[in-house]
């Protein structure tokens, strides 16, 4: 009787460590699967906010797009024709990021635009797609965060070149050339990503080539905070976005 009793507790005993490793190798698994690494808390918490420009939104073009089908097997994302957001560039950089974010099984998205979100609050994991001068959520992200690119601020213009962080090297748009920026920040313990461009083109390409290249990229940064800078090409749309700099920390 007490050799059985034994073997029961015995058998609880070996379960719950079976039980316990498992959990442990199950969280280590899933955070070094690339797609977690390159998202970090947005994947942890499966929670993010992207922040769109409120400018000339229509509020329910926004609901219809929840439900949009932005995934589709292996074809080429684009946004619908018909949802019209504040400009092309950044609807298409939206349907960019949402992809990836589909394929990293994150469930959490939502979206709303600059003005519906607290100015000041940083206790979740944000994406602002646009640059300072259309997305106030941007501009106070590049504010407080410690960025590895800013765009650049005179007493009469904002966001007229992107500078480095401490100001030293700036980069200007050209008759055929633009540049955008991706940005991947820890702050208060989440994580924030900025999406952004001069002009639209660049925008839009900074989500394309995350959507391209983000297994490389968590090669060369693994759960890093990291920053890309990205030259775009006007003139030859059909060529891809240059790298111009790459820097993690």
């Amino acid at each position: 009787m007490a050799l059985d009793v034994i073997g029961i507790i015995f058998s609880y005993a070996v379960t719950f460590v079976l039980g316990v490793l498992l959990k442990i190798g199950y969280g280590y698994w899933t955070q070094q699967r690339p797609s977690n690494k390159l998202f970090g808390d947005v994947a942890k918490d499966s929670k993010c906010i992207i922040v769109l420009s409120s400018l000339m939104l229509d509020q329910k073009l926004l609901q219809i797009s929840k439900n949009y089908p932005f995934v589709k097997g292996k074809a080429k994302v684009h946004w619908h024709p018909s949802l019209k957001f504040t400009g092309e560039g950044d609807s298409e950089c939206l349907s960019y990021i949402y992809a990836l974010l589909n394929k990293a099984n994150i469930k959490g998205i939502e979206m709303l635009t600059d003005d519906k979100v607290p100015k000041d609050d940083w206790g979740t994991n944000y994406i602002c797609i646009g640059g300072g001068a259309s997305n106030y959520k941007s501009r106070k992200l590049l504010d407080v965060s410690e960025p590895f690119y800013k765009f650049e601020v005179t007493p009469q213009t904002y966001g007229n070149a992107i500078e480095n962080a401490d100001g030293t090297r700036k980069w200007q748009p050209k008759s055929d050339e633009d540049f955008g920026m991706i940005q991947k920040l820890k702050l208060n313990n989440k994580t924030m990503f900025l999406f952004a461009g001069l002009g639209p083109i660049a925008t839009a390409g900074s989500g394309y080539y995350l959507l391209n290249n983000w297994k490389n990229i968590v090669k060369r940064a693994g759960s890093s905070e990291f920053g890309i800078l990205l030259k775009f090409d006007i003139v030859r749309m059909e060529q891809l976005p240059e790298e111009i700099e790459f820097t993690k920390r």
